[in-house]
């Protein structure tokens, strides 16, 4: 992620797989899973011009349709992230 003045925070953004987050820390507050233990996941540039709903929205789509209401809120938010209506 990057702070308001561009320099980045050392930290980063989970947009999707959010129930998979919280399976895996279940799974290390078990201490069935190590903590240090690699797991996949794709990390963008953060001057990305592809946007984390971009990424969500796509993948919920492709699994299994949303909910009209999710779809809504999604859509709505692209603007705000300085989307156009044509993109």
């Amino acid at each position: 992620m990057l702070a308001d003045d561009g320099t980045e925070t050392g930290k980063f953004e989970i947009p999707t797989g959010g129930r998979r987050f919280l399976a895996l820390s279940l799974l290390v507050k078990e201490k069935r899973l190590a903590k240090t233990t690699p797991i996949p996941c794709i990390v963008r540039d953060a001057a990305s011009d592809i946007l984390a709903e971009d990424d969500s929205l796509a993948g919920n789509l492709q699994r299994v349709a949303l909910h009209p209401f999710y779809q809504f809120r999604a859509f709505v938010s692209l603007p705000d992230k300085g989307q156009t209506d044509a993109a």
